[in-house]
């Protein structure tokens, strides 16, 4: 694991996320009916390249190391939290809602919930690799806009269970399928400046404590890179809770 600051490639996501906000604000409020494809396909990626290049995959031999300095990240109040405050493990997730090995780990997710109950406490960071997924950023968009109502986690559940097909157009239809104010939820794609702050603020803070893929997640203290199955996360949970 890199302790570098971020690289070249790291900074240009960056750049080009914030180029791709303004065009996908337009794209909310003058085509927010049109169709438009939103999956790309994924080559399993060498490891050891940059954001722009890799989005992490399950491996043999699991990187499950210690946090480097700069530490495991802190909880905001802006973050998605599934799960009690003091639970004796936090289980951080920097995620892409068009990465396929982030929906591939979802199951593995939910039976780690069902598994451990209240001594698991989930935390979502959204890591949209735009650069790779050019169509990701308003499914975090959205995700955000149903955050506001308390829907994060269905409206999460939505988005990967359509990631292959799903459009623009689609976003509002999950929310009126969730029960939410759909009035409210257009008018924060909208004008998503308040989801789209966030986002960026979140990608800043992956790339400073080293994340460069998805899925990338922190174990209360420990580092795991890769959709890994769940065997390798309940080693180090039990661990954890043993400590």
């Amino acid at each position: 694991m890199s302790m570098s600051q971020p690289t070249s490639s790291s900074i240009s996501s960056r750049v080009f996320i914030i180029v791709s906000l303004l065009l996908f604000v337009g794209l909310f409020v003058a085509v927010g009916s049109l169709r438009t494809a939103n999956r790309v396909p994924a080559a399993q990626q060498q490891q050891g390249t940059t954001a722009q290049q890799r989005t992490a995959t399950p491996s043999d031999d699991p990187l499950i190391i210690e946090a480097h300095p700069v530490g495991a990240p802190e909880v905001s109040p802006t973050d998605p939290v599934f799960g009690p405050a003091d639970a004796p493990v936090t289980l951080i997730e920097f995620s892409d809602f068009d990465c396929p090995y982030c929906k591939d780990v979802e199951q593995t997710l939910h039976k780690i919930a069902t598994a451990y109950g209240n001594n698991v406490r989930f935390v979502w960071k959204d890591f949209p690799l735009v650069e790779l997924h050019p169509n990701t950023l308003p499914a975090h968009v959205a995700a955000r806009c149903a955050f506001a109502q308390d829907a994060f986690f269905l409206y999460k559940d939505a988005l990967y269970a359509d990631q292959d097909t799903r459009a623009l157009s689609d976003f509002l239809r999950f929310a009126e399928e969730l029960r939410l104010d759909t009035e409210m939820f257009q008018q924060c794609l909208n004008r998503p400046d308040a989801p789209l702050a966030v986002i960026e603020d979140s990608l800043t803070e992956g790339m400073r404590h080293g994340v460069d893929s998805t899925p990338y997640f922190f174990v209360n203290n420990q580092e795991v890179i890769g959709a890994q199955d769940f065997a390798t996360f309940q080693k180090i949970i039990d661990a954890e809770l043993a400590r």
